[in-house]
């Protein structure tokens, strides 16, 4: 495993909520009640609406994420909140069945994401970071949110921006490579005895919920429209010799490892469409991962110098929740005790799948957990398109 991954922290976990915390029960019935207006619209009155409600409502039931694992879900919209179509930004569905189109869209996005970079970035913000890494899959424009907020903090001389788009939900790990060789070229260029802090942040914006479509009615996107949310974290990499005090509590990446699995390319997609982005997702994901996790984690384990059998039965594992199915073969594969995926069947439950954001969500619950002693390690997996199967491995200090 390459040598600069072998020196970094992650810390300073700072999460920010969506404006909206939805019950997963309500957003069934507000998913209903869109499919059928859709419909109706999209036949010209032809299709009665309210039967058709009474056929899309026990489908969701039935192929949705119900509410036993996820409790609720945030999102950025007002729509969601109501259903008067008329007054809706995106799904004024009366006008267009499939909701507004990407361009209004990505101002909406525009707007959410200005508003979480001065969450993350206030007036009174501490230092500004060396480098700034944005990672999302659920918006394009620019400048972007990070590259703005350098802007209107007049850090232009200090911070560089750096973007890590359009992977879907593993992307923190192409984006913990990047950190760790922006650490590592700091140490080489400024010398290793010399150098002062160098301080890389990650900050991710998703906003899943925007691409809702109630148009496609089939099992496949409401499965999807069922489990995605809006999420956003940010946190700090540094070299583990130059941390921002001895007392500094985070994670030590021992190594990342990626792989694009063979004969799996549709198995996931994640495309631009004119109404927004559109995922489709194969029945065959569970058995392309389930086939290859074991060997990918032994392989990861060993190019860092662990033996995975030494290890599993202390380690805790972050596993992202595509789905309670995903964490459910995992677990059984792996042969894993309930609280080895705690954090991970917590965080699905409380906040649905944030696509990128999710996996540093359950970094920060694992950090926060007094239960999880030091030294303990942290097995880290995420899936997404290509069929990429995406891991790391975390010490907690």
């Amino acid at each position: 495993m390459n040598k600069i991954l072998l020196d970094v922290i992650l810390t300073d976990f700072r999460l920010e909520r969506p404006k909206y915390e939805l019950t997963q029960t309500y957003t069934h019935e507000w998913m209903a009640e869109a499919h059928a207006m859709s419909a109706s619209q999209q036949n010209k009155g032809r299709m009665n609406q309210s039967k058709f409600l009474d056929q899309i409502s026990p489908l969701i039931q039935r192929y949705g994420c119900g509410s036993s694992h996820i409790e609720k879900r945030g999102s950025e919209l007002t729509d969601f909140t109501h259903l008067a179509w008329d007054k809706m930004r995106i799904f004024n569905l009366e006008r267009n069945p499939q909701g507004q189109g990407m361009k209004e869209r990505m101002r909406l996005y525009d707007e959410a994401v200005d508003r979480i970079f001065e969450k993350f970035y206030p007036q009174n913000h501490k230092e500004p970071p060396n480098d700034l890494i944005h990672v999302t899959c659920t918006g394009y424009v620019s400048p972007s949110g990070a590259q703005k907020i350098v802007a209107r903090r007049n850090w232009n001389q200090k911070t560089t921006v750096s973007h890590a788009y359009h992977m879907g939900c593993y992307a923190v790990m192409p984006a913990l490579r990047m950190a760790s060789g922006f650490l590592a070229s700091s140490i080489l260029s400024n010398g290793k005895k010399s150098v002062q802090k160098h301080r890389v942040d990650l900050a991710h914006t998703e906003l899943c919920t925007l691409h809702f479509n109630p148009s496609l009615h089939t099992p496949e996107q409401l499965v999807v429209q069922s489990l995605f949310a809006d999420g956003f974290i940010c946190y700090s990499a540094f070299s583990v010799e130059n941390p921002p005090s001895r007392e500094t509590k985070g994670l030590k990446i021992l190594g990342v490892r990626e792989e694009i699995l063979p004969d799996s390319l549709e198995a996931m997609t994640w495309i631009t469409s004119d109404w927004g982005m559109e995922m489709t997702l194969s029945r065959e994901v569970p058995k392309l991962i389930g086939d290859s996790v074991l060997r990918f984690i032994n392989s990861m384990c060993a190019q860092a110098g662990l033996d995975f059998r030494n290890e599993e039965k202390n380690a805790v594992f972050a596993v992202h929740p595509g789905g309670p199915k995903i964490i459910d073969q995992i677990q059984e594969i792996l042969e894993l005790e309930a609280w080895q995926l705690e954090a991970s069947r917590q965080i699905l439950f409380e906040y649905g799948n944030m696509s990128s954001a999710t996996l540093p969500h359950v970094w920060q619950r694992i950090l926060e957990n007094t239960s999880v002693p030091s030294e303990t390690l942290v097995v880290s997996l995420a899936f997404g398109p290509g069929l990429s199967i995406c891991g790391s491995l975390l010490r907690k200090i």
